[in-house]
Order: structure tokens, then sequence, then C-alpha cells
């Protein structure tokens, strides 16, 4: 098992309030499709998205578990 030592600012809120059922808005753009670079928790979600665990509205850019 591989542990992931990574705390961006804002990752807990967001997750926290996905997971309670909010609809959260995230930007994909800088995303590096590689499982190494994280730069933001937007990076982190997206990798979610791309991993298939979450879904993402590209119009609105709203994520949703």
């Amino acid at each position: 098992m591989m542990y992931i030592a990574m705390d961006f600012d804002g990752l807990r809120q967001l997750i926290a309030d996905m997971l309670g059922g909010q609809r959260c808005s995230i930007d994909v753009e800088f995303f590096q499709n590689d499982t190494t670079s994280f730069n933001s928790a937007d990076d982190v979600v997206t990798l979610l998205i791309h991993m298939g665990y979450m879904a993402y509205e590209n119009k609105t850019k709203i994520i949703a578990e």
C-alpha cells in the first residue's frame, strides 16, 4: 500500500462538502495527467474524475461523487 502525503489547502473541506451532498466546482485546466504531479486540491480531485470515482460536468465545472 502506498501512502501519499499531501495536504492542500481546501482539499479536506472540498471532500467533506462533497460527502455532505454539495455540488462543488473545480478547475481541471492545469492537471498534468499523471499520478505524481499534484500542485493543488483541484489536481487531486481531477485525478479521481479520470479514475472514474467522480463525475464532472464540463459546462458548469461541477463535480459530484
